[in-house]
Protein backbone atom coordinates (compact mmCIF):
# COMPACT_ATOMS: atom_id res chain seq x y z
CA UNK A 1 0.00 0.00 0.00
CA UNK A 2 1.41 3.38 -0.92
CA UNK A 3 0.56 6.59 0.85
CA UNK A 4 0.76 10.03 -0.67
CA UNK A 5 3.00 12.53 1.07
CA UNK A 6 1.31 15.61 2.44
CA UNK A 7 2.50 19.07 1.42
CA UNK A 8 3.84 19.46 4.95
CA UNK A 9 5.91 16.30 4.62
CA UNK A 10 7.37 17.46 1.30
CA UNK A 11 8.11 20.88 2.81
CA UNK A 12 9.90 19.22 5.73
CA UNK A 13 11.98 17.00 3.45
CA UNK A 14 12.96 19.98 1.28
CA UNK A 15 13.82 22.11 4.30
CA UNK A 16 16.17 19.36 5.49
CA UNK A 17 17.82 19.15 2.07
CA UNK A 18 18.15 22.95 1.94
CA UNK A 19 19.64 23.04 5.45
CA UNK A 20 22.19 20.40 4.43
CA UNK A 21 22.99 22.32 1.25
CA UNK A 22 23.46 25.59 3.15
CA UNK A 23 25.73 23.89 5.69
CA UNK A 24 27.78 22.43 2.86
CA UNK A 25 28.14 25.88 1.28
CA UNK A 26 29.48 27.32 4.55
CA UNK A 27 32.29 24.77 4.62
CA UNK A 28 32.89 24.58 0.88
CA UNK A 29 36.22 25.39 -0.72
CA UNK A 30 37.20 25.26 -4.39
CA UNK A 31 38.09 21.58 -4.38
CA UNK A 32 36.66 19.27 -7.05
CA UNK A 33 34.82 17.39 -4.32
CA UNK A 34 33.10 20.53 -3.11
CA UNK A 35 32.24 21.65 -6.62
CA UNK A 36 30.68 18.21 -7.17
CA UNK A 37 28.57 18.62 -4.05
CA UNK A 38 27.35 22.01 -5.26
CA UNK A 39 26.45 20.53 -8.63
CA UNK A 40 24.62 17.62 -7.00
CA UNK A 41 22.51 19.87 -4.77
CA UNK A 42 21.77 22.11 -7.74
CA UNK A 43 20.60 19.17 -9.87
CA UNK A 44 18.38 17.75 -7.13
CA UNK A 45 16.80 21.08 -6.20
CA UNK A 46 16.36 22.13 -9.82
CA UNK A 47 14.50 18.89 -10.56
CA UNK A 48 12.21 19.42 -7.57
CA UNK A 49 11.67 23.08 -8.47
CA UNK A 50 10.75 22.15 -12.04
CA UNK A 51 8.29 19.51 -10.81
CA UNK A 52 6.66 21.98 -8.43
CA UNK A 53 6.36 24.62 -11.15
CA UNK A 54 4.77 22.06 -13.49
CA UNK A 55 2.13 21.49 -10.80
CA UNK A 56 1.54 25.22 -10.27
CA UNK A 57 2.86 25.10 -6.71
CA UNK A 58 4.01 28.21 -4.84
CA UNK A 59 7.80 27.90 -4.62
CA UNK A 60 7.89 30.10 -1.53
CA UNK A 61 5.90 27.48 0.40
CA UNK A 62 8.70 25.01 -0.31
CA UNK A 63 11.64 27.35 0.27
CA UNK A 64 12.67 27.29 -3.38
CA UNK A 65 11.87 30.88 -4.33
CA UNK A 66 15.49 31.81 -5.11
CA UNK A 67 17.95 31.55 -7.99
CA UNK A 68 19.55 28.12 -7.71
CA UNK A 69 22.23 28.93 -10.27
CA UNK A 70 23.47 31.95 -8.32
CA UNK A 71 23.62 29.99 -5.11
CA UNK A 72 25.11 26.70 -6.27
CA UNK A 73 26.90 27.24 -9.58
Amino acid sequence: MSEKLSNEAVQYILSTILDNANNMLKDCDNSEYCQGQKQAYYEILDSVKTALLARNQDLKEYGLDFDLEKKFL
